[in-house]
């Protein structure tokens, strides 16, 4: 073939994709030998294989998106393992939408592949949620001890278009709270990230008062630049104090640390993921050197597996442990209960255990904690426009559990030996909705047939 035939040729295959972004995607180019294109764009709920077979083999040409409005195309284009000049893989293209959906700047994402003559192109529409681009105030509650805790919370996401989040947050109950958070996942074009936070909590209980300040700036580099398999090193400095009025004894201590992390997240999705892990390691030291009051090391491993299972179920298992040596600061030992540990159990209430004899329940000096959960969706998708809001979408998904934690320590805070365990099971509720993104509704059950009802926002697994 002359080299003027092959211009020509290269010139019609150009010519024969269409500019800008495709809403829908049109037909191949008559005559060529290309696999039928999907009829209708995909999602991640409805992408089967039958649909992609056809693709297999075909090396993506160019990747498109439309539907941003406020979102950089960068941004986007950084979440995906998918990439130009790279061959087509259907598993990937799953994984790829879930993962921008669970990104929670998003109310729909769909994708739509188109075979021509020079390549695929895969045409991404999504659908940015109101609060991508504007400020909201969103409820907070948590109940514990049947004491509730409610406030309010603006958090917007996506700031300038970059994934940056701003949190500020204002809570009033059992505990007085107030929050402000700035996270950006990179610097510019770097894979340089960081954050900087700013906590005052307050209890007043009637023998018992404690007040917590902190600062903290993290900074974190990810050794991947593709975001939905990111490996990541932390390093955070924090400067606080805690106050603490206990019986009458007024306990001041500083609690200047430094933190030294690592995690890989390989979750398909940051809001509902269905497969996938996610592994946290964590290293603080508080030294004198530092200003700490103590001298004080603490190690924190998290790990969480998803796995799908038939008829629409997921199966979820995390493990959180946490162990210190070295002095204490006042107060500073584990307990069991709660939202985060054993559901079931009260925070700190455990009346009618074996070797109980203090009223805020056994402590420990080290504690792990692991969680089963059995979810499936309950609630259809149900996106819509409302004024000033924007795009809200809701989704719910419902969930069986068993929760058990362990406290260990080699000194005497437990009462009558070194262990103490803790088991409960139960059901419960979660709304994924643009309210802090989870609101959770659980009731937990433990031995002798006593329950707690556990209501509160966020999620760690």
């Amino acid at each position: 073939m002359s080299a003027h035939r092959r211009l020509a040729i290269l010139l019609l295959a150009s010519l024969a994709v269409p500019p800008g972004p495709a809403a829908a995607a049109p037909g191949p180019v008559a005559g060529a030998a290309v696999p039928p294109l999907a009829p209708a764009p995909l999602t991640s709920e409805r992408l089967a294989a039958e649909d992609l077979d056809d693709l297999t083999g075909l090396r993506v040409f160019e990747i498109r998106l439309a539907g941003n409005r406020y979102t950089r195309d960068a941004t986007i284009l950084r979440e995906l393992l998918l990439q130009p000049g790279e061959p087509f893989d259907a598993d990937l293209l799953e994984r790829d939408l879930r993962f921008l959906e669970g990104l929670g700047i998003f109310a729909a994402v769909s994708v739509a592949p188109w075979p021509t003559p020079a390549g695929l192109i895969l045409a991404y529409r999504v659908v940015e949620r109101g609060d991508a681009r504007i400020g909201l105030f969103y409820p907070l509650g948590e109940l514990r001890d049947d004491q509730l805790q409610a406030g309010i919370a603006y958090r917007h996401r996506n700031l300038r278009g970059r994934r940056d989040e701003l949190r500020v947050k204002r809570t009033l109950g059992w505990e007085d709270r107030y929050e402000a958070r700035l996270i950006r996942p990179w610097l510019g074009t770097l894979p340089l990230g960081h954050s900087l936070g700013w906590v005052y909590r307050e209890r007043e209980e009637p023998e018992d008062r404690f007040r917590i300040r902190r600062f903290e700036l993290a900074i974190w580099m990810a050794l991947e630049r593709r975001r939905p398999q990111a490996q990541q090193l932390m390093l955070q400095a924090s400067l606080g104090d805690r106050e603490f009025i206990d019986e009458g004894r007024d306990y001041r201590e500083r609690t200047n640390a430094v933190t030294l992390g690592y995690a890989r997240d390989g979750r398909d999705s940051y809001l509902r993921p269905t497969r996938g892990s996610r592994l946290r390691v964590y290293a603080t030291l508080f030294d004198p050197g530092m200003g700490s009051s103590v001298s004080l090391r603490r190690t924190r491993l998290c790990l969480c597996r998803y796995q799908r299972l038939p008829r629409g179920w997921v199966g979820a298992l995390a493990l959180d442990a946490s162990q210190q040596w070295g002095a204490l600061f006042h107060k500073g030992v584990y307990d069991l209960g709660g939202m985060e540990t054993v559901r079931g159990h009260a925070d700190g209430t455990f009346a009618g255990w074996e070797g109980h004899d203090l009223a805020s329940g056994p402590r420990g000096r080290n504690r792990g904690v692991v969680h089963l959960e059995l979810r499936r969706s309950v609630l259809p998708r149900l996106t819509f426009s409302l004024p000033v809001l924007g795009i809200v979408d809701l989704q719910g998904d419902g969930l069986l559990f068993l929760d058990g934690g362990l406290l260990w320590s080699g000194s005497e805070l437990l009462p009558r030996g070194r262990q103490a365990r803790a088991l409960g099971f139960g059901v419960g509720l979660r709304l994924f909705t643009p309210f802090e993104d989870v609101l959770r509704a659980e009731l937990g059950l433990r031995a002798g047939g006593r329950y707690e009802i556990h209501l509160g926002t966020g999620l760690d697994y």
